[in-house]
């Protein structure tokens, strides 16, 4: 007797977007970086986008629903020398596939732009 299991399907869960952020603005820019699977410091972010609000960007990214992880990392001033503790912003890679297939327009989660 060769008896297969079968176990129930669990939905896959919702993402629940309230916006997706205009390119060319703060936490469109983060986002379009941390999309990639790249980790963004706020030195980064300043280097590549002008923009010293990193911390208000993830801030509006987590309140339209993004789930934005933050780790602590040691980072090294430059000008000062001195080693610091600073937040380094990421996606899981779960949300960064859910999300691209938000943007290709395969699933739709309620998302205005």
């Amino acid at each position: 007797m060769n008896k297969q299991l079968l176990l129930p399907t669990i939905p896959e869960p919702e993402i629940k977007i309230k916006k997706i952020p205009r390119k060319g603005t703060v936490p469109g820019d983060l986002c379009e970086m941390l999309i990639t699977g790249r980790w963004v410091t706020h030195p980064m972010l300043q280097k590549e986008d002008g923009s010293w609000r990193a911390a208000a960007a993830v801030y509006l990214l987590r309140s339209w629903g993004y789930p934005v992880q933050t780790q602590e990392i040691r980072h090294s001033n430059k000008v000062t020398s001195k080693n610091q503790v600073i937040a380094a912003y990421y996606f899981e890679h779960d949300f960064i596939q859910k999300y691209k297939r938000i943007l290709q327009g395969d699933v739709s989660y309620g998302a205005k732009r």
